[in-house]
């Protein structure tokens, strides 16, 4: 039978202002006693897959240090503590893309990395997204957007060129929620869910 750990002390040994660390003492299922269990606080996270009236996919390209390289995803961003997770996504949005959309839904709810951390990706669904005005950036960015297909985003996966763990399962759901996880040229998908047809 499966139990929770308890957890016996907590106590914060960094804070960086972005993230926390906090040393925890746990007990395990056996009893057994760890002193030293790390684990990080940080905002949760809004992903959002944006989609124009045409269909078109909106990406952003932008630097990150982690890997010393510029990689490719869709929009996201944190969200503020206290801040409503649509009220992020749409922020995150305009901010980072200049597009902002009439409606936008909460797909689903993902654990980020749930052996050290609670931090939620919350995966958003914007229709016919439109271009709002010039983003708005932060000190720190530097972000390039482009729009492509469908069809394009599924090759832009399978030759790795988008491969950021988060943006691909993100992608997935809303694809799943809108009925076209399978080839996009012989899909018709028929759900009240699915993108509408360019004028």
């Amino acid at each position: 039978m499966l139990k929770k750990w308890r957890t016996l002390d907590s106590k914060l040994v960094f804070d960086t202002g972005w993230f926390k660390v906090l040393q925890e003492t746990c007990e395990t299922h056996s009893g057994r006693v760890i002193d030293d269990y790390f684990v990080i606080q940080s905002d949760d996270v809004a992903i959002i897959f944006a989609l124009t009236p045409d269909n078109q996919v909106v990406l952003v390209r932008q630097y990150k240090q982690g890997i010393r390289d510029i990689i490719t995803e869709i929009p996201a961003g944190g969200i503020n503590a206290g801040e409503d997770p649509e009220v992020g996504a749409r922020r995150e949005l305009r901010e980072e893309t200049g597009y902002s959309a009439a409606e936008f839904v909460l797909v689903s709810t993902h654990l980020r990395s749930p052996t050290n951390r609670a931090t939620k990706d919350y995966i958003f669904f914007a229709r016919d997204v439109y271009l709002a005005g010039p983003p708005q950036f932060d000190d720190n960015e530097n972000v390039e957007t482009q729009l492509v297909s469908l069809e394009t985003l599924r090759q832009m996966i399978k030759t790795g060129e988008i491969s950021d763990i988060g943006c691909l399962s993100a992608i997935y759901r809303v694809l799943d929620y809108l009925e076209l996880l399978g080839p996009v040229a012989s899909s018709q998908p028929n759900s009240s869910n699915s993108p509408r047809p360019a004028d």
